[in-house]
């Protein structure tokens, strides 16, 4: 009887072109929806509506209207013509976006000026004017800071930032897959599975209210890092079955019924890390957690319906263009894990023990302050021109309730200037009267309003309800010195007053994110230790994979402590989720190829093998999220996501370089706790076994080959298995598990024949190896000539080296072309090696057979 996955792939199969035709309709119509995806620059939107920052901002916006203001320096003034470009920034745009100009100071030929920008202009309104200012002072060095000029800036790097990464990282995708795959059209479909999940899942994120510029910007890269694994495990399993010899139908059936539950288990514990960002009071959290969950869900669809289309459709080119696997055997490399164990578990664990303290010493960012002090950016040469030439512009506004008189209001601003790292040019109503005629502090307002009507707008400093009190920190937005200035501050100012700036909105977002960290954390790791402990039945496994995976985060996160790297907090809240999500998966496979090996050989053979078969995985893998993290650092304008991408690649690699040394010596160890912890495990028993057993790998062809081979060295074939890789298609090969009795007659004998049997199998696979090596060589070459083509093309036209148009796509084009080549190259000289090195391999052939006969001769009674 069918099961139901049975039935969903018949279905799928019979309506292929249906879903085909559908999915091309959703590329089409995702592609025209996502210029009308809202995007988000000001990360204070996501505060809590409870939180000073937003309540401050809204009575702001009442009390004295929505009125942007920046800084902007002039430099090579003479003093008496500061006037000519006041008036020239007062008159920009026709004088209908600048409300006023006022100078503020002059120092070294330069002059400051504090522009503020009339009431009711929208956000992209306020950046064209920015830009504008900028424009008529072309004749001089201008240098300009702000919230608006921040926003601007934010807004032209977000402008084609997700395109251009996606644009640098498929071609070294294409040259991961290319080395790790067995076919050269393999690539080229499991890209097009991710980038029509990416299309659409670009596309549908209009149904959200907006979506932040950091989540847009490397929404593309973190789902081919994150998914890529899902298509690449329904790929290899399919040409599993088809080197079975089941047609492409029965393949695709196959491939879905057996790729089902582990790709649904790898995607659910990466929507579960991305749904616990919803918790946060953060909305940050919610915007990229529903975000990313959606986009995985997506990928896991594309994957389990458009793929198995794509297989029927191009089988035979799959198998025209099928080559050898250009990754090494890894053999040795895990004998090594193994004899290293009992030095790798306490070394790691004082490591990850020292990290888990270091993680909790890092210097933390909030705000946009990481855009800022960023060097190479025109905010940060911007800032460091004003800095340097007049000291921190750090503005901050307190706003109090009006009171009957101003004298309490100047005491305020009296005590405010004994704040350390407040400066004393305080500007209020109170501060200006008491410049004028202190009298009047006491006179009622509206004898103060009257009598200073005629020299200034008494609204821009005092509302319906509310005083503005407006003071500068001599202190960068963010560090212990800027957030103890506002403590100081908030514990001097009246119950009723808010305080807002950018170094309260990111000590506002740093209280309510360090509080989310916790509950993220939390409940990501009891869903992943839920699921990882419900796949494999066990109560032990969960926490050793828990402590591999996490210590590889707290590894991570404690190195810019070590460097005094200053990292956004948002950052590190993504990371510690993402790479724990990201890299289970490792852990996952290795354990299960454990699981497996463990139920006929003992611990350590399991071991050794299970870090054989798993190598490829894991590099291409852990390769293809190390590519999407460096991408992104190397290459992103955005700070923010620069600081992210370098956290992934190198939580990638860390988590990569635990589940190969780490893990291994753990299942070890504790390999009667696991057996005993877990349902059914079923393992070998070392201490009552009559049986010597040991296992080696094959290419899938020579099956019957090795196991008359080792036949005849007494060994029986227990088991065999075809090599799964979730995460790679490489090599089609197999493990052979073989046993025999402990007490067999000529062991001695029969173990040096064996050995000289094996020295030949090596010598055949050596042999092997070199018919394609100078091809591989040489078809590699050829290959990264064209991807440079194609990269050099794509950085030269982003960096505007590149300015016409048809030359970028002649040379993209030229690239694309270039790749046929090697595939012809490879082909012509493997041919000739092959006709070369063939009388070599008869020749180790003849002996092994030599060797088989006499060792037969041994075993017959």
């Amino acid at each position: 009887m069918d099961t139901i996955l049975d039935i969903a792939g018949k279905t799928i199969i019979k309506c292929r072109f249906v879903i085909l035709a559908l999915f091309i309709i959703a590329v089409g119509a995702s592609g025209a929806l996502q210029g009308n995806v809202k995007i988000n620059e000001d990360m204070t939107k996501y505060l809590p509506s409870d939180s000073e920052t937003i309540i401050a901002a809204g009575i702001m916006s009442d009390e004295f209207g929505n009125n942007e203001t920046l800084k902007v320096m002039v430099k090579d003034v003479p003093e008496d013509k500061t006037g000519v470009y006041q008036d020239a920034i007062l008159n920009v745009n026709g004088g209908n976006t600048v409300l006023k100009v006022s100078q503020e100071a002059y120092k070294d030929n330069s002059v400051l000026f504090a522009v503020t920008l009339k009431a009711g202009l929208s956000l992209a309104e306020s950046k064209e004017a920015a830009d504008h200012i900028r424009d008529a002072l072309s004749d001089k060095t201008a240098a300009l800071a702000g919230h608006v000029v921040t926003e601007n800036y934010v807004d032209s790097v977000s402008g084609g930032e997700a395109a251009k990464l996606l644009m640098i990282l498929i071609p070294i995708l294409l040259l991961i897959l290319f080395i790790s795959s067995k076919s050269f059209i393999d690539p080229v479909i499991c890209l097009i599975t991710i980038i029509v999940s990416i299309v659409i899942g670009q596309g549908t994120n209009v149904i959200f209210t907006d979506v932040s510029s950091i989540t847009n910007n490397m929404f593309a890269v973190l789902m081919i890092a994150i998914s890529m694994d899902y298509s690449v495990f329904m790929l290899h399993t399919f040409k599993d079955a088809r080197d079975e010899g089941l047609e492409s139908r029965d393949a695709v059936l196959y491939a879905l019924k057996k790729s089902f539950t582990t790709i649904s288990g790898a995607s659910l514990t990466t929507i579960a890390g991305f749904v616990s960002f919803t918790l946060m009071k953060f909305a940050f959290g919610a915007d990229i957690g529903w975000v990313f969950a959606k986009g995985i869900l997506i990928s896991l669809l594309t994957v389990l319906l458009l793929m198995p289309c794509l297989l029927m459709f191009f089988d035979k080119l799959i198998r025209k263009t099928s080559h050898r696997d250009f990754l090494p055997s890894f053999k040795g490399f895990g004998k090594f894990v193994t004899l290293i164990r009992w030095a790798v578990i306490p070394v790691v664990l004082v490591g990850i023990t020292v990290s888990v303290y270091g993680s909790n010493q890092n210097n933390f960012i909030y705000g946009n302050s990481t855009l800022i002090e960023t060097p190479g950016t025109i905010l940060y040469d911007d800032n460091r021109v004003i800095v340097d030439t007049f000291g921190r512009q750090n503005q901050l506004v307190v706003l109090l309730p009006i009171g009957d008189n101003l004298a309490a209001e100047n005491e305020l601003a009296e005590r405010l200037q004994g704040v350390d790292n407040v400066d004393s040019d305080i500007i209020s109503l109170a501060t200006v009267v008491n410049g004028i005629n202190p009298d009047l502090l006491k006179a009622d307002m509206n004898t103060v309003y009257n009598a200073l009507s005629p020299y200034l707008d008494v609204n821009d400093l005092h509302g319906e309800h509310y005083a503005r009190m407006v003071l500068n920190l001599e202190t960068p937005e963010e560090g212990d010195e800027a957030f103890k200035a506002i403590e100081d501050i908030k514990a001097i100012v009246p119950d009723g007053a808010y305080v807002i700036g950018s170094t309260s909105a990111a000590l506002d977002m740093k209280d309510t994110i360090n509080s989310d960290y916790m509950i993220v954390t939390i409940v990501s790791l009891l869903a992943v230790g839920l699921i990882v402990g419900l796949s494999f039945k066990s109560l032990s496994l969960p926490l050793l994979l828990l402590l591999c995976v996490q210590g590889g985060v707290f590894i991570n996160m404690a190195i810019p402590a070590i460097t005094g790297e200053a990292i956004p907090y948002v950052a590190y809240i993504l990371i510690s989720t993402i790479q724990l999500g990201a890299t289970i998966d490792y852990a996952i496979l290795f354990t299960g190829k454990y699981m497996e090996n463990r139920q006929s050989i003992k611990k350590v053979p399991a071991a050794i093998a299970s870090v054989h078969q798993v190598s490829g995985s894991l590099l291409t893998s852990g390769g293809v999220l190390m590519a999407a993290g460096f991408t992104m650092f190397f290459t992103s304008a955005d700070a923010v996501v620069s600081k992210i991408g370098m956290l992934l690649g190198r939580g990638a690699f860390t988590s990569m370089s635990l589940v190969f040394i780490f893990l291994p010596a753990l299942l070890i160890v504790f390999d009667k706790f696991v057996q005993k912890t877990t349902y059914k495990a079923d393992f070998l028993d070392d201490a009552v076994c009559n049986h010597e057993s040991f296992n080696t790998i094959a290419d899938l062809k020579d099956t019957a080959y090795y196991a008359g081979c080792y036949a005849s060295f007494g060994w029986e074939l227990s088991k065999s298995k075809i090599k799964s890789n979730p995460s790679s298609a490489i090599e089609d090969r197999v493990v052979l598990n073989f046993k025999r009795n402990v007490n067999l007659a000529n062991r001695e004998k029969l173990n040096v024949l064996q050995e000289k049997c094996e020295i030949s199998l090596r010598e055949i696979e050596r042999l092997e190896k070199r018919k394609n090596s100078l091809a591989i060589s040489v078809a590699l070459l050829l290959g990264l000539l064209a991807a440079g083509v194609v990269v050099g093309s794509v950085v030269g036209f982003t960096r505007d080296f590149i300015t016409s148009p048809w030359v970028f796509a002649l040379t993209n084009l030229l690239g694309v072309l270039m790749t046929i080549p090697p595939a012809i190259v490879y082909n012509k000289i493997n041919k000739a090696k092959t006709a070369r090195l063939t009388p070599q391999i008869e020749k180790q052939t003849g002996l092994i057979n030599e060797f088989c006969v006499e060792a037969r001769k041994l075993l017959t009674p």
